[in-house]
């Protein structure tokens, strides 16, 4: 019983955090934009250009939200 409650408590604190906070920092630019290359200048990383996954924002849509915006967009769809 109490695993139930705290994985509800879990999933709640998720939905609550996808609801309030929508994006998260992008995982492979570490939320700079920057794609790093391997060129080292003076022990610091060269940057290459935009990080393809969040298009040089630096940040990502949380997994929970786009799920989110998915179903909103088929209900929208079949209530019309």
């Amino acid at each position: 019983m109490a695993i139930v409650l705290a994985t509800a408590a879990a999933a709640l604190a998720y939905v609550a955090a996808c609801a309030s906070l929508p994006f998260a920092r992008c995982r492979r630019c570490a939320g700079s934009g920057l794609r790093m290359g391997r060129t080292v200048i003076r022990r610091r990383p060269v940057a290459r250009g935009g990080c393809r996954r969040c298009r040089g924002s630096g940040r990502r849509l949380r997994w929970g939200r786009r799920a989110w915006n998915h179903f909103a967009k088929i209900r929208a769809a079949g209530s019309r």
